[in-house]
């Protein structure tokens, strides 16, 4: 994760960048869990299957957008992702207090 606390992959955190009163969320997480479990991977698989949960939802819900199948980045620039989250705000601080960057006024 991109604070170094919570663990998970990349998708747990853009997770909580999108939009609280987005309700195609909630389907996109019925939707994974709608899934058997023989269909979900398993470590034979070669798959890690802790964080495979988390890319299928943001995915899934990704490919629900005006343009499906953006990357995450795309998905950011595209404003689907909410850059005044509080996640996304601390993750902006930390990122200007490492590369000691000062606001321009």
């Amino acid at each position: 994760m991109p604070d170094n606390v919570q663990r998970g992959a990349l998708e747990d955190f853009i997770r909580l960048l999108v939009p609280e009163e987005d309700k195609l969320w909630e389907y996109a997480e019925q939707t994974v869990k709608d899934i058997s479990s023989e269909d979900r991977p398993k470590p034979e698989d070669g798959l890690n299957a802790e964080n495979w949960d988390a890319k299928a939802k943001i995915h899934t819900w990704l490919a629900w957008r005006e343009k499906p199948g953006q990357p995450i980045g795309e998905a950011i620039n595209q404003r689907y992702l909410d850059p005044k989250a509080q996640e996304a705000q601390r993750f902006i601080a930390w990122v200007k207090l490492l590369f000691e960057i000062e606001e321009q006024v």
